[in-house]
């Protein structure tokens, strides 16, 4: 687990170093970046509930949401959001959030760059959000194999426990707070402009913003 989280990290650090620089193309390769970063811990969250419940069949036999799981287990990404929102994993406001920009980021992968004007601005919005989700979210358990090393990018953020092992559980959520205060994005400064008033701001209609 401490391999993926420090994964993750290594992306975010790379993203928030494209998102800095306030260009388009840097703010695209960044929120693709952030989206996919969001989407690997979505998709972790899945399956981290589907193999406790291969652990423990008699609660699989009596587990409600059979269905949403294995959806959530797929490729799409709208199961993903829902599945986490449905178990407490994800708010509504950011479920809400994350799924127009990820409908965003689909965007300027299939048709190219638009909406160059408050591009960086969201691509900041989007990495703020993901920061705090991923802050907030509670990984089942914190292992670490000694043959494993950390990425350069992620070490700075873990505070190694003793030499057998480099980091500790609460070193993830405090590294997205780090990652957060150097970005230094407004969150309210964006819901003011109304970046995300609307999806057909961005082109984004129905099921296409969640593929």
């Amino acid at each position: 687990m401490l391999m993926f989280l420090a994964s993750i990290l290594e992306q975010m650090d790379l993203a928030s170093e494209h998102i800095a620089k306030r260009d388009v193309h840097n703010a695209r390769f960044g929120l693709m970046l952030t989206d996919n970063a969001v989407e690997l811990v979505l998709h972790r969250i899945a399956t981290d509930q589907a193999a406790k419940l291969r652990a423990y069949p008699f609660l699989r036999e009596e587990y409600p949401q059979k269905g949403k799981l294995e959806e959530a287990l797929g490729v799409l990404f709208e199961p993903k959001v829902s599945f986490a929102r449905l178990i407490g994993a994800l708010s509504d406001e950011n479920r809400q959030t994350i799924a127009i920009l990820h409908g965003f980021r689909n965007e300027i992968y299939h048709v190219g760059i638009q909406h160059e004007a408050v591009l960086p601005d969201l691509a900041a919005f989007y990495f703020d959000t993901a920061c705090r989700f991923l802050a907030g979210w509670k990984p089942d358990g914190f292992w670490w194999s000694s043959n494993q090393r950390l990425p350069e990018r992620a070490k700075k953020y873990f505070n190694a426990s003793s030499q057998f092992f480099p980091g500790e559980p609460e070193d993830f959520a405090a590294a997205c707070g780090t990652l957060v205060e150097a970005l230094g994005h407004d969150p309210d400064g964006s819901r003011r402009s109304g970046h995300l008033r609307s999806r057909h701001k961005f082109g984004c209609r129905g099921r296409r913003c969640l593929r």
